[in-house]
This record gives structure tokens, sequence and C-alpha cells, in this order.
């Protein structure tokens, strides 16, 4: 009877410990979807822009892009994945030293190239690259192309010292 209750017991401290986790990351995704407003982005980051809504900001870094994906994430940001010209601008200016990382990659590899939602990009999106070169599936910001052309691929598990988070 008591070793019946013990293992009751230790499948409610499971189920608890599951329905935590899965708490905490619902909390996370409200987190992202809370407006941010300027004073916060440059309060928070520092070296910010903010644009259109959104906060861009550049980490120092050096991680591969699935790296910087999950550090974005850890402080319920993402990297990068600029829709008008001014967040486009935005990116540009933070890319003007080092080479960031962006939120954008190609799915599947040599596939075409995807947002962090995993949407499409556009052919708006696509004038922004400089090249695309066989197994180099992921973007960053490459400091030696000029605007409107700056965006380069790399291999994704490649090493980038920077990364542009959007919050």
């Amino acid at each position: 009877q008591i070793s019946q209750q013990q293992a009751e017991v230790s499948e409610l401290r499971e189920n608890l410990a599951s329905l935590i986790e899965v708490v905490q990351n619902l909390e996370q995704k409200v987190d992202r979807l809370k407006p941010f407003t300027a004073e916060e982005c440059l309060t928070e980051h520092g070296n910010a822009i903010y644009t259109d809504g959104t906060c861009y900001f550049k980490i120092s870094v050096s991680n591969t892009w699935y790296d910087a994906a999950e550090r974005c994430a850890s402080i319920n940001a993402s990297l990068a994945s600029p829709r008008t010209e001014a967040q486009w601008r935005a990116v540009y200016d933070l890319s003007s030293s080092g080479n960031p990382w962006i939120g954008f990659r190609q799915s599947p590899p040599d596939g075409p190239w995807v947002d962090m939602d995993g949407h499409f990009v556009t052919q708006n999106v696509e004038a922004k690259f400089f090249d695309d070169v066989t197994g180099q599936d992921c973007a960053y910001g490459h400091s030696g192309n000029s605007w409107p052309k700056f965006v380069d691929d790399w291999a994704c598990t490649g090493t980038s010292s920077d990364m542009i988070c959007e919050k």
C-alpha cells in the first residue's frame, strides 16, 4: 500500500515538473508578445536602434548561427528578420562593424530562404543578398558590403563574433 502511494506521489511530482516547464515556456511567449517601447529598447540594450515598433541590438559573442538564434531566444528576442526598409536600414547600420548573424536561413539546405518564423522571404528581401553560395545556408550582415546588397551567406556551423537580435 505504501509503495503504491509513493509511486503515485513520484508520478505526481513528474507531472508537476512537466506542467511547470509548460507554464515557463508560455510565460516566455507572453513576454515576447508584450510591447517594447523605444525607451526600454535603448535603456536595456544601449547601442540599439528602435524603428517601426521593433528594437534591434547587437550582441558580441562568438557563435554559430544556431547558437546565436538560441542566445536571442534566451532573452525573449529572435535573430533579426527585418521587414520594412527602415528595419533593414537599422540592421545595416548595426552591421557596420563585424559580420553579425541575422535571422534568415535556407530550409532545406540550398533551398528557399526563410525567416525565423519559417516564412519564405520575398523578392524584396532577396534583393538585399550579395550572393547565394551552395552550402552556405545562413545569413549575416557583411560589414564589407554596401547598401542595399549587404547580406551574405555562410555555413550555419561557421562562427561569427556578433549577432543582431530583435525584440
